[in-house]
């Protein structure tokens, strides 16, 4: 499921001691596979305390041994920050959840919209595995400590419909003064992105979000391509969640 958190993270059975070693605990085995996490490789795991740490895997058995690198900050948000982005051609979708895992974002959906070129029953695929397989890459070089979600192919008010009570959603645009601040006072359950394909949302789109309260995300005065205005609004929405 998109709307959640902690997925596939590897949770140490101990906390963390100098730097001494420890064996992988059977609870954690499959996130650490989850990873395709090589002996010699190292990775982000979190310790019972809530430390977050670099470990290095030594060996190649089930459980295998841990070394310490390094403590870390929590490279997770507090909650959920999904991105709802507009179908693109294989390339610029692996480039939109490349950038989308390294900005921040928990999960990444894939949308139809009133503009998309085809209909959904009208897809090919609906999920490219290569997107998933770009999370995991992505992930792992900026150390993140939770494997982001790739969803299968939804319609924005299907997406939209899913979010748990409580979740801001933001509709980016080109826009330099629309929530230029965040736009709220106490953190909320999620935050869910919107981001239009090429041309910008229609009429009958703003008019949907305006009637559900789904609130502008201003992206400055330039039009931005579709994968820069993914980035930019992860980053900005991201920045909001991870300062409360």
């Amino acid at each position: 499921m998109p709307w959640t958190t902690a997925r596939n993270r590897v949770e140490l059975g101990a906390p963390v001691v100098g730097g001494e070693r420890q064996r992988l605990p059977a609870s954690a085995q499959g996130a650490l596979s989850a990873w395709d996490i090589r002996p010699g490789q190292a990775f982000t795991a979190v310790a019972p305390n809530g430390a977050w740490w670099r470990m290095r895997r030594l060996d190649g058995a089930d459980l295998p041994e841990l070394l310490p690198i390094e403590p870390i900050t929590n490279p997770e948000p507090p909650i959920p920050v999904v991105l709802a982005a507009p179908l693109a051609d294989k390339n610029r979708m692996e480039w939109i959840v490349e950038k989308a895992v390294e900005c921040g974002a928990t999960a990444v959906i894939p949308t139809i919209t009133a503009k998309s070129l085809q209909s959904l029953e009208e897809q090919p695929q609906r999920r490219d595995a290569s997107w998933q397989g770009k999370a995991l890459k992505a992930a792992k070089q900026c150390r993140r400590g939770d494997l982001p979600l790739v969803g299968a192919l939804q319609r924005l008010e299907e997406v939209v419909a899913s979010s748990p009570e409580r979740t801001v959603w933001l509709a980016a645009r080109e826009d330099r003064l629309a929530y230029s601040l965040r736009p709220w006072d106490a953190l909320p359950t999620a935050v869910g992105i919107l981001v239009g394909p090429e041309g910008g949302w229609s009429d009958e789109d703003l008019a949907w979000f305006e009637a559900r309260g789904i609130l502008p995300l201003g992206l400055g005065p330039r039009v931005l391509r579709v994968e820069t205005a993914c980035a930019l609004a992860v980053a900005t929405a991201a920045r909001w969640v991870e300062s409360e």
